[in-house]
Protein backbone atom coordinates (compact mmCIF):
# COMPACT_ATOMS: atom_id res chain seq x y z
CA UNK A 1 0.00 0.00 0.00
CA UNK A 2 1.07 3.77 -0.70
CA UNK A 3 -0.18 7.09 0.67
CA UNK A 4 0.41 10.34 -0.82
CA UNK A 5 -0.05 11.59 -4.70
CA UNK A 6 0.72 8.90 -6.34
CA UNK A 7 3.76 9.33 -9.21
CA UNK A 8 3.25 7.80 -12.86
CA UNK A 9 5.50 4.73 -12.15
CA UNK A 10 2.93 4.06 -8.56
CA UNK A 11 -0.41 4.58 -11.22
CA UNK A 12 1.23 2.08 -13.39
CA UNK A 13 2.22 -0.46 -10.62
CA UNK A 14 -1.65 -0.09 -9.00
CA UNK A 15 -3.21 -0.19 -12.60
CA UNK A 16 -1.22 -3.44 -12.73
CA UNK A 17 -2.34 -4.36 -9.27
CA UNK A 18 1.00 -4.42 -8.42
CA UNK A 19 0.61 -1.78 -5.19
CA UNK A 20 -2.55 -0.52 -3.87
CA UNK A 21 -2.82 3.41 -3.63
CA UNK A 22 -4.54 3.62 -0.49
CA UNK A 23 -4.97 7.78 -0.39
CA UNK A 24 -3.38 10.70 0.53
CA UNK A 25 -3.87 11.50 3.90
CA UNK A 26 -1.81 9.31 6.71
CA UNK A 27 -1.59 9.70 10.17
CA UNK A 28 2.16 8.53 10.11
CA UNK A 29 1.72 7.10 13.39
CA UNK A 30 2.90 3.93 12.66
CA UNK A 31 -0.91 2.48 12.58
CA UNK A 32 -1.50 3.10 8.89
CA UNK A 33 -2.06 0.02 6.76
CA UNK A 34 1.66 -1.15 4.99
CA UNK A 35 -0.24 -4.40 3.34
CA UNK A 36 -2.90 -5.81 1.76
CA UNK A 37 -4.51 -8.65 1.37
CA UNK A 38 -4.62 -9.73 -2.41
CA UNK A 39 -8.04 -11.95 -1.71
CA UNK A 40 -9.75 -9.66 0.36
CA UNK A 41 -9.14 -5.61 -0.05
CA UNK A 42 -10.79 -5.21 3.41
CA UNK A 43 -7.96 -7.19 5.50
CA UNK A 44 -5.31 -4.44 5.87
CA UNK A 45 -2.51 -4.57 8.50
CA UNK A 46 0.44 -3.00 9.35
CA UNK A 47 3.93 -4.17 10.46
CA UNK A 48 3.93 -0.76 13.07
CA UNK A 49 7.28 0.72 12.10
CA UNK A 50 6.95 2.86 8.93
CA UNK A 51 10.43 2.91 7.95
CA UNK A 52 10.03 -1.33 7.86
CA UNK A 53 13.04 -2.67 5.65
CA UNK A 54 10.30 -5.38 4.30
CA UNK A 55 7.55 -2.93 3.20
CA UNK A 56 10.73 -0.68 1.74
CA UNK A 57 11.87 -2.97 -0.15
CA UNK A 58 8.79 -4.14 -1.39
CA UNK A 59 7.72 -0.53 -2.36
CA UNK A 60 11.13 -0.26 -3.80
CA UNK A 61 10.37 -3.58 -6.10
CA UNK A 62 6.88 -2.67 -7.22
CA UNK A 63 7.86 1.23 -8.72
CA UNK A 64 11.49 -0.14 -10.22
CA UNK A 65 9.30 -1.76 -12.64
CA UNK A 66 10.51 -5.12 -11.58
CA UNK A 67 7.70 -7.67 -13.55
CA UNK A 68 6.60 -10.96 -11.95
CA UNK A 69 7.75 -14.31 -13.59
CA UNK A 70 4.86 -15.40 -16.09
CA UNK A 71 6.06 -18.92 -14.78
CA UNK A 72 5.78 -18.58 -11.50
CA UNK A 73 5.14 -15.36 -10.17
CA UNK A 74 8.01 -14.53 -8.48
CA UNK A 75 9.49 -11.09 -8.44
CA UNK A 76 12.10 -10.14 -11.05
CA UNK A 77 15.23 -8.30 -11.52
CA UNK A 78 16.79 -6.53 -14.80
CA UNK A 79 20.02 -8.38 -15.64
CA UNK A 80 22.20 -6.25 -17.27
CA UNK A 81 24.65 -7.87 -20.47
CA UNK A 82 28.37 -6.62 -19.37
CA UNK A 83 28.55 -5.28 -22.76
CA UNK A 84 25.55 -2.79 -22.10
CA UNK A 85 26.99 -1.79 -18.10
CA UNK A 86 27.83 1.60 -18.92
CA UNK A 87 24.28 1.77 -20.40
CA UNK A 88 22.53 0.90 -17.23
CA UNK A 89 25.04 1.79 -14.97
CA UNK A 90 22.13 4.29 -13.02
CA UNK A 91 20.11 1.05 -12.81
CA UNK A 92 23.17 -1.11 -11.61
CA UNK A 93 23.98 1.79 -9.07
CA UNK A 94 20.55 2.24 -7.77
CA UNK A 95 20.54 -1.98 -7.28
CA UNK A 96 17.57 -1.98 -9.57
CA UNK A 97 19.62 -4.56 -11.80
CA UNK A 98 22.66 -7.03 -11.72
CA UNK A 99 25.20 -7.10 -13.55
CA UNK A 100 26.15 -10.59 -15.32
CA UNK A 101 29.10 -12.03 -16.75
CA UNK A 102 27.01 -14.44 -19.09
CA UNK A 103 27.05 -14.16 -22.73
CA UNK A 104 24.48 -11.95 -23.81
CA UNK A 105 21.33 -12.99 -26.57
CA UNK A 106 22.67 -11.78 -30.00
CA UNK A 107 20.77 -7.87 -29.87
CA UNK A 108 19.64 -8.10 -26.18
CA UNK A 109 21.43 -5.79 -23.93
CA UNK A 110 18.96 -6.77 -20.75
CA UNK A 111 16.39 -9.16 -19.41
CA UNK A 112 14.33 -9.72 -16.77
CA UNK A 113 15.29 -12.82 -14.23
CA UNK A 114 13.05 -14.23 -11.73
CA UNK A 115 14.72 -14.52 -8.19
CA UNK A 116 12.66 -17.03 -7.67
CA UNK A 117 12.79 -19.96 -10.50
CA UNK A 118 15.75 -18.65 -12.75
CA UNK A 119 13.39 -17.90 -15.75
CA UNK A 120 14.67 -15.57 -18.25
CA UNK A 121 12.42 -12.77 -20.12
CA UNK A 122 12.93 -9.63 -22.41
Amino acid sequence: MLFGRPTPDASEAAGDGRLVLAGCFVRGDGSDPQWQCRQRASHRWTSGNPDSPLWLRAITRELARRPHCERCGGPSTLLVYREAAEDYAPDLAQGTAVLTNEPAPPGVNAQHRCLNCGDTWS
